[in-house]
C-alpha cells in the first residue's frame, strides 16, 4: 500500500540554563539527492516516494508556515510548495508562481522577496525569521534548505528565557503564604523566569524548594533551624514550622497597634487604608488598574474588580487579508463586495462593506470601493 503522505515535523530547539546576551541560533531544515531528508533537530533518513512529503510545518507569532515538496520518478523534486501567511509560493516547471499567477525575479512582495541568490534562488520572508533557498537543474530542483533563525533574548544568573511566563506562584515568597500576584488574573507573558521545580529567590536566581528562605513577620530566614520568638523553628521547602505555643505567651517583636495594620510600605494604617500589590508595584487605597478587560480597584487590602468592554479593531489591508475584533486573519482573494462590519440585529443602522478589485500587480488584491451606511444613508469612498 503506497504512502499517501509523509510528515517530517521541524522540531525548534529550546535553550535554557545559563544565557548571559542576546544570540541567534540557525536551524536547518534540508532536503536533496533522491530523498534524503535533514531535519532541524540534525536527524537524518531516506525517504524514496513521490508522494507530497511535508518538510516542516508550524506557527510564530501568530503567521503560519507550511512547506509541502514532491518528488518525481527520477529523484528530483518536480514541485514545492511554500505557503507562508495563507500565501502561496510555488515551484513548477522551473517556474515560480505566487497565488497561481506567474512571477520574474526579483520578486519584492508585502510578505516575501524572492530573488537569485548565486547559482541558487532563494524566497525570504518578511513576517518569519525563515528563508527558503533551491537549486533549479533541467527536470526539476535538486536541493532545498531552510534556515530558521531564533532569537533568544538574555536573562540574569541562571534563570531562562520563556514566551508565556507567569508570576503567581514562582517565587520562594510564594511557599510561606499568598502570593499578591495571583491577586489579579494576568496572561502569560513572555519575559525570563524560573522552570516549574524552581522559585525565585530575594537575590533574583532560581532555587529548589530546600533552598528557598522562609518569609515571616520578622523578615527572611534561610533553610534550616532558627529561633524565632524563643520557639526552635525550622525552614523548610519554604515554609516555616514552629511549635505551637501552649501557655500563649506573646511574641517579641515590633507590630501595629490593636486596630492597625501593617502596609506594604511598614506603616500601620487602618483596614481601609491598607495598600495592594499589583506586577511588584504598589498601589494606594482606590488606585485603579485595567488589565484583561477588568477594572480593578484597591479598596481595603484586597482588589475588587468588574468587567468592561474590550475595545477592538477590524481592518482590511494587503493582498486580501483580513483581521477582525476577535484578532482572527482570514484572506479572501475573490473580486467581490465583502462585509467588514455591520450592528447586531439591525438593518440600514450601521455597516461599512468593502470592495476587492485587482491591483496593478495581478497576483495581489486591493480594497479600492468602500461603501458606509448610516441610518439608512448610504456613502462610497
Amino acid at each position: 500500500m503506497a504512502l499517501r503522505e509523509a510528515t517530517l515535523l521541524g522540531i525548534i530547539i529550546v535553550f535554557s540554563g545559563h544565557i548571559h546576551s542576546v544570540f541567534t541560533a540557525q536551524n536547518v531544515c534540508k532536503t536533496y539527492g533522491s530523498g534524503i531528508f535533514y531535519t532541524f533537530n540534525k536527524t537524518a533518513f531516506h525517504l524514496k516516494t513521490t508522494c507530497p512529503v511535508t518538510l516542516t510545518r508550524f506557527s510564530h507569532a501568530g503567521v503560519d508556515c507550511h512547506i509541502i515538496v514532491q518528488r518525481g520518478p527520477n529523484g528530483l523534486m518536480d514541485r514545492v510548495e511554500i505557503i507562508v501567511n495563507k500565501v502561496t509560493t510555488l515551484v513548477h516547471n522551473n517556474t515560480v508562481t505566487v497565488e497561481g499567477s506567474r512571477i520574474s525575479l526579483p520578486y519584492n512582495h508585502t510578505y516575501q522577496h524572492v530573488f537569485h541568490y548565486g547559482i541558487y534562488t532563494r524566497r525570504q520572508s518578511k513576517v518569519l525569521p525563515l528563508s527558503v533557498t533551491w537549486y533549479s537543474v533541467a527536470n526539476g530542483v535538486s536541493s532545498l534548505w531552510c534556515p530558521y533563525e531564533m532569537k533568544v533574548p538574555s536573562c540574569m544568573g541562571n534563570l531562562r528565557f520563556a514566551y508565556a511566563m507567569l508570576a503567581c506562584n514562582h517565587t520562594c515568597r510564594s511557599l510561606s503564604g499568598t502570593d499578591p500576584t495571583c491577586e489579579v488574573v494576568d496572561d502569560p507573558v513572555e519575559g525570563c523566569g524560573c522552570t516549574s521545580d524552581t522559585h525565585l529567590s530575594n537575590q533574583q536566581t532560581c532555587s529548589p524548594r530546600p533552598l528557598c528562605s522562609c518569609h515571616h513577620p520578622g523578615g527572611d530566614t534561610p533553610p534550616g533551624p532558627v529561633v524565632i520568638g524563643g520557639r526552635q523553628c525550622s525552614c523548610e521547602n519554604g515554609q516555616l514550622n514552629c511549635p505551637k505555643s501552649e501557655d500563649n505567651s506573646c511574641i517579641s517583636g515590633c507590630y501595629c497597634p490593636d486596630g492597625l495594620f501593617e502596609d506594604h510600605n511598614g506603616g500601620c494604617v487602618a483596614h481601609e487604608n491598607c495598600t495592594c500589590e499589583f506586577s511588584g508595584r504598589v498601589y494606594e487605597t482606590g488606585q485603579r488598574v485595567e488589565t484583561n478587560c477588568k477594572i480593578c480597584t484597591c479598596r481595603g487590602g484586597e482588589w475588587s474588580c468588574i468587567d468592561e468592554a474590550c475595545s477592538g479593531v477590524c481592518e482590511v489591508f494587503g493582498n486580501g487579508q483580513y483581521h477582525n475584533f476577535d484578532s482572527k486573519w482570514y484572506r479572501f482573494d475573490g473580486h467581490c463586495q465583502y462585509t467588514l462590519v455591520k450592528a447586531a440585529g439591525s438593518t440600514g443602522q450601521f455597516a461599512v462593506k468593502t470592495e476587492s478589485v485587482p491591483c496593478c500587480d495581478e497576483s495581489l488584491t486591493c480594497s479600492r470601493a468602500i461603501s458606509v451606511e448610516l441610518l439608512c444613508v448610504s456613502a462610497k469612498m
